[in-house]
């Protein structure tokens, strides 16, 4: 394939999350906790939330659909990498591995692959690793979620989810909840550190008490439901070149900070920054020029200031 495989699945990933249900997985997280309220916006409760997403992520529907799914079927008119990535990530499977350099080993099949870098396996580094995986063809393999190390604990129950003789998990999403459970009511030894969503405080250049834009997908992180009109039109208020660009940037420095929900708040934000701008271009506007915008985000690529994941992003919003 020739487009950027990492940023296309991380950008899409992120979309992904607005085919999930949060009463769902916040609801999964309690009672992974005991049913406990108090656990609220403690740590432990933001390690049960985030990992919830990530086994809401894959979990089917009654009819079978995963939120993978949901995303590919919205997905028409926008340009074929997004198409092509969008298929890479409905393919995604829970696997259990061991990730060294370049080598990905199945523990539950014996399989070897190439491990393609993205920046959740690029995050997690070497060890045993427990996620979602894509096969890119018969030779290559990309983490296409955030991975968690196991400890030696996690790693037993997860084998016991094995099927004999070697031949892959046998249900890799009630799998992944055992070892989410696991996880949320016992922890990790010391020495597995905790990369999921959530699982630490993201290391970011985040000010929502100085910085409005920071301040809005703070509070859309956590809303649990789509943007009220009111809420949108919040962030419309934000529609300029500027703003956009920020928007832009902020959505991969959150996803690459271990943040995805902000990450999933600042891409809506930035949806909406350009459905506003194409709606005063289309009513003869001169601020709402999208044209301007990828010129201007052309040059800060140029200039090095800029990346090309948040060029795909504005592209990809601006086709939807």
């Amino acid at each position: 394939m020739t487009f950027n495989i990492s940023d296309r699945l991380s950008a899409l990933s992120a979309e992904a999350l607005a085919f999930v249900s949060r009463d769902k997985t916040e609801t999964m997280a309690r009672q992974w906790l005991g049913g406990h309220p108090s656990f609220a916006e403690t740590p432990q409760w933001l390690v049960a939330r985030s990992l919830a997403l990530e086994l809401a992520l894959s979990e089917p529907s009654l009819m079978g659909a995963t939120a993978f799914d949901r995303l590919a079927r919205a997905m028409k008119g926008r340009p074929p990498d997004d198409i092509a990535a969008a298929t890479l990530l409905r393919r995604s499977r829970i696997r259990l591995a061991r990730l060294s350099d370049r080598i990905f080993e199945d523990l539950a099949t014996d399989e070897r692959l190439t491990l393609l870098p993205t920046a959740f396996s690029n995050e997690i580094g070497g060890g045993v690793s427990f996620g979602l995986f894509t096969e890119i063809d018969g030779a290559h393999i990309a983490a296409t979620r955030p991975l968690v190390p196991l400890d030696d604990e996690a790693l037993v129950l997860a084998r016991s989810f094995v099927r004999p003789g070697n031949r892959g998990l046998g249900n890799g999403v009630r799998c992944a909840e055992a070892v989410y459970r696991h996880i949320v009511r016992n922890g990790l030894a010391p020495r597995a550190t905790f990369c999921a969503a959530g699982a630490r405080k993201p290391k970011l250049p985040f000010r929502p008490d100085e910085n409005r834009l920071d301040a809005l997908a703070a509070a859309w992180a956590t809303l649990g439901r789509d943007p009220t009109a009111q809420e949108l039109a919040q962030a419309r208020c934000f529609a300029n070149q500027d703003a956009l660009m920020e928007v832009l940037l902020s959505v991969s420095t959150a996803r690459n900070g271990g943040a995805p929900e902000l990450a999933s708040a600042y891409t809506r934000i930035a949806a909406v920054l350009v459905e506003t701008l194409a709606l005063r271009a289309a009513n003869g506007s001169a601020r709402g020029n999208l044209d301007a915008v990828a010129s201007a985000i052309d040059a800060a690529i140029a200039g090095g200031t800029f990346h090309r994941e948040g060029r795909n992003l504005f592209d990809s919003l601006r086709s939807g």
